[in-house]
């Protein structure tokens, strides 16, 4: 099975504490063996900058810079995408060069998730731009064994 190799606890003082990475791509606070800086700005830097909201509707933006302190956010479809990528990435990223992955990366749920989200979007492209509750995450990292 996977084997535990770092958490953050479940708030941004024990994330801190644990010496824990923001990490937009995965909206949460990820243990530094699990934070690949130069992949996640890759991303970053390709795929966004995105939209970020307060409410579901978009009547209020919320900066960038504030987000790794904003419990729940909601996102353009384009992050919610590129996220699922992202999850995706990793855990082939890992696999092929032994590193760690997040334990949501590999958790089949989330895996199956953004499979449907993706499908959804293939078989009925949206006419506007849906946006995605995103919640504050503090995870855990693990072997991929």
């Amino acid at each position: 099975g996977n084997r535990l190799v770092g958490t953050c606890g479940l708030s941004i003082e024990e994330a801190n504490a644990h010496g824990c990475v923001w990490d937009l791509m995965n909206y949460a606070y990820v243990p530094s063996s699990c934070y690949d800086y130069e992949e996640s700005s890759r991303w970053t830097e390709t795929y966004g900058p995105w939209n970020w909201y307060k409410d579901k509707e978009g009547t209020a933006t919320v900066p960038q810079e504030n987000l790794s302190s904003t419990h729940v956010i909601y996102a353009d479809r384009d992050w919610h995408i590129a996220h699922c990528l992202y999850a995706v990435r990793s855990t082939h990223a890992a696999s092929a060069k032994g590193a760690f992955v997040t334990t949501q990366a590999i958790q089949l749920n989330h895996t199956d998730h953004c499979f449907h989200m993706l499908m959804g979007l293939a078989k009925n492209p949206p006419g506007g731009m849906a946006r995605t509750k995103a919640e504050l995450q503090f995870m855990s990292c693990a072997t991929l064994d």
